[in-house]
């Protein structure tokens, strides 16, 4: 289990890097990475690298963090990065060669794709085909910075069922969570 602190001046933060995730939502991504084993994370959007480390410390899974700009550079971030199965990939991760990239990373193992980088809705739709049957995909910012009316197409397209959805609501977690159902 991760260790948080609270830090007055920027909201919470994981080991002194401010994460940009309320506590509902880290408490609903800890049950699911708890809860499902994944053989591998997809995180699209590194940010400051604190959601990264969140997503290495909570689980067994190999992570692997796309952003078009350059890796996270706080102490902390590579004194700890250093010690996880965290790749940085400087990609954009709109581009067709990156989408195809992420194919292959998860195409025999269990995967979480995470969208959380600037344009939400389009990575969602860009990066559902590319699940197999019982892989995750969700999508931080509901209600804010992506909308039901923005992925629907793709959650019929792709047979994306709702994934614990009901208790993400219920807590107040601002996360899309969706499982790639038998076609």
């Amino acid at each position: 289990m991760v260790s948080w602190e609270m830090n007055t001046r920027s909201g919470i933060s994981i080991y002194g890097i401010p994460v940009m995730h309320t506590w509902q939502d880290l408490f609903f991504l800890n049950c699911i990475l708890q809860h499902y084993p994944f053989d591998v994370i997809i995180e699209l959007g590194t940010g400051i690298g604190a959601g990264t480390l969140f997503f290495a410390l909570n689980s067994n899974a190999e992570v692997y963090t796309f952003d078009i700009r350059a890796a996270p550079t706080s102490k902390r971030y590579l004194q700890i990065e250093e010690i996880l199965p965290i790749n940085f990939c400087s990609m954009d991760v709109r581009s067709s060669s990156t989408v195809d990239f992420v194919r292959g990373l998860i195409e025999k193992r269990r995967a979480l794709i995470y969208c959380d980088n600037g344009y939400k809705d389009k990575e969602f739709n860009l990066y559902a085909p590319t699940l197999k049957e019982e892989d995750i995909i969700m999508a931080h910012d509901k209600g804010r910075e992506i909308r039901d009316e923005d992925i629907s197409e793709a959650i019929i397209k792709y047979h994306l069922k709702p994934f614990h959805q009901k208790e993400a609501d219920t807590i107040g977690a601002d996360i899309y969570s969706f499982r790639r159902e038998e076609t």
